[in-house]
């Protein structure tokens, strides 16, 4: 029998972070037994992860780390997995002590035979300490999977192996079947406006640039599925009004996954720079198309891996021809990466996993 680990302690404002936690536990359990640390974790976000019915719940590290002995004891096979994500930067040195003590009761799992994998990261700009810690990691890997190729590069560049690519956990949801493109009724803008200081101003030309290419009567909304990009979507909202005589509509939605799926069905175009705005968007069949900047490479280099550039907007690209094009481009379709996630999780559980591609 397998059994999964896993803790789900992450960003709970972020909706998107309970979405892809959602969607790894779902492949989780499509493998065997699970059992999910949630202690610390708001029931309202436990509740969007749609836990099995069987699934074993405890509370705290060390119970969870106690549970994989006592399996793997019994003779099961026991995986533990490492919480998806996007990764970048570096460590303080007290952080990266604290990291490299962390991995002493890995070590000694992996000699009980428990296996330690993750899939669905991201990595850039990773400092000396931080790469230094994942090659520690590497010892006790048993899949170490990205979801990109610019991601990818940058571990090989750096020397940290991993084994090839899996596509964003996102993926999973996407419905079957392509909806016909139709005339742009109604559009939605999602910003993250604070990680530099001209980012705000940076969305807002994008925005402007996208609704001198969209019908007249176009109906705009704005979306907030991250709680802290409220503000920065106020701000813009007021502008469109007072600049542009726009009247946008703030539909915010940070917990509930299913609802906001049902809101993007409305939608016939999604711009934005968060990456599973676009990625929920796109799963039920709206227009995604990404805006990015030196913050947002991660986006970029997910829609390049799945052959999808021409849905990419930067902010030094010059006149709207390419936003005009983006525009009347099909759909992201979805399914190869959606089969790509099914045949790497059945690879992981199988043996020794190989190298896969989106």
């Amino acid at each position: 029998m397998n059994f999964s680990f896993i803790s789900v302690r992450t960003q709970y404002e972020n909706l998107g972070d309970a979405l892809i936690n959602r969607e790894l536990i779902g492949l989780l359990s499509a493998q065997g037994k699970l059992v999910v640390d949630v202690s610390g974790v708001p029931v309202w976000f436990v509740d969007m992860l749609a836990l099995p019915a069987d699934a074993v719940r405890v509370r705290g590290q060390l119970r969870l780390l106690g549970h994989m002995v006592l399996r793997r004891l019994a003779g099961h096979r026991v995986y533990h997995f490492f919480i998806p994500g996007g990764m970048r930067g570096e460590y303080s040195r007290h952080q990266f002590f604290r990291k490299c003590v962390s991995l002493l009761p890995y070590y000694a799992l992996s000699l009980l035979g428990a296996r330690f994998c993750q899939v669905g990261l991201s990595f850039e700009s990773l400092g000396p300490r931080h790469t230094a810690y994942l090659r520690l990691r590497n010892r006790v890997m048993h899949a170490f999977h990205v979801r990109d190729r610019g991601s990818s590069e940058l571990l090989t560049s750096l020397g940290v192996a991993h084994c090839g690519l899996l596509p964003d956990l996102a993926f999973n949801t996407f419905e079957s079947g392509r909806r016909e493109i139709r005339p742009t009724a109604a559009a939605c803008f999602s910003f993250r406006t604070d990680q530099h200081l001209e980012q705000l101003e940076d969305c807002y030309e994008a925005m402007q640039r996208a609704i001198r290419a969209l019908p007249k009567q176009t109906r705009y909304f704005l979306v907030v599925q991250v709680e802290r990009d409220r503000a920065g979507m106020e701000t813009i909202r007021a502008r469109l009004r007072d600049e542009l005589g726009i009247e946008a509509r703030i539909h915010q939605e940070t917990r509930d996954i299913e609802r906001l799926r049902d809101f993007y069905r409305g939608m016939d175009v999604v711009i934005s720079n968060r990456l599973h705005v676009l990625l929920l968007g796109a799963g039920v069949g709206a227009r995604s198309i990404a805006y990015v900047d030196e913050a947002n490479q991660k986006i970029s280099g997910m829609f390049e891996t799945i052959g999808r550039a021409d849905l990419v907007l930067r902010r030094d690209d010059s006149g709207d021809s390419k936003v005009s094009l983006a525009l009347v481009a099909e759909p992201v379709d979805g399914g190869a990466q959606q089969a790509a996630l099914s045949k790497g999780f059945a690879q992981i559980f199988s043996s020794r996993p190989s190298a896969s591609t989106q």
